[in-house]
């Protein structure tokens, strides 16, 4: 617990750059806006430009910077790219309302966010995020996809590449290592692992976000 979870995510397969994650903030505010009413746009800019809304948001930005160094790496090969990220919470400090109260703001901002059992990787099943907007429309967005081993460290996947080579790249994460981080380890994790068809991986993934979701 000593050390970031980040240690446990791979090296840069063969033929692929491992790279720390350049967020564009300013884009993100831009496409923000570009999404809103004129009369929600005006006013979030005048929060934004305001002294107060100006410091809040370079403080948000600086607690962004330093997390996304402790937690993230991003893998790229030409035009394709897989971001990782993986962060252990002490659970004395951890917050159980946290995500719960997340995907309420989310909701409230006219979007929805839905889970599916996407796969099992070494005992950890992985969640795919898609976002809807409250008329049923799909986001044009990179695939999402969540996991966590025990309730103290989450995996967060971000990739535009192809399912067998996304999977190759998940394989490389050393779950042994993340598992022995929690007080009391998982069992049937990382090497302990049973080998599971692709039906039996949907199955438990879709069990674990069931799961997930009640305890939301």
């Amino acid at each position: 617990q000593a050390e970031l979870a980040k240690v446990h995510l791979p090296e840069a397969p063969e033929g692929w750059e491992r790279r720390e994650w350049g967020r564009d903030f300013e884009a993100e505010y831009q496409a923000m806006l570009a999404g809103m009413s004129e009369d929600e746009r005006r006013m979030a800019e005048q929060v934004n430009n305001s002294l107060v809304g100006k410091t809040m948001r370079k403080k948000s930005e600086k607690e962004a910077r330093r997390e996304i160094k402790d937690t993230v790496w991003e893998y790229v090969n030409g035009d394709q790219l897989v971001r990782l990220s993986a962060k252990y919470t002490d659970p004395k400090q951890s917050t159980s309302f946290q995500g719960l109260a997340m995907e309420m703001i989310a909701t409230n901002m006219g979007f929805m966010i839905e889970r599916e059992g996407y796969a099992v990787i070494q005992g950890v099943p992985y969640f795919s995020r898609s976002n809807w907007m409250d008329d049923g429309e799909a986001l044009d967005k990179p695939l999402e996809l969540e996991a966590y081993v025990g309730n103290d460290i989450q995996l967060g996947v971000v990739s535009n590449t192809d399912e067998a080579t996304l999977r190759a790249i998940l394989e490389l994460i050393d779950y042994d290592g993340l598992n022995a981080m929690l007080d009391v380890p998982m069992a049937a994790v990382g090497s302990a692992a049973p080998d599971l068809t692709r039906e039996e991986e949907l199955l438990m993934a879709e069990a674990a976000a069931d799961v997930l979701l009640e305890r939301q």
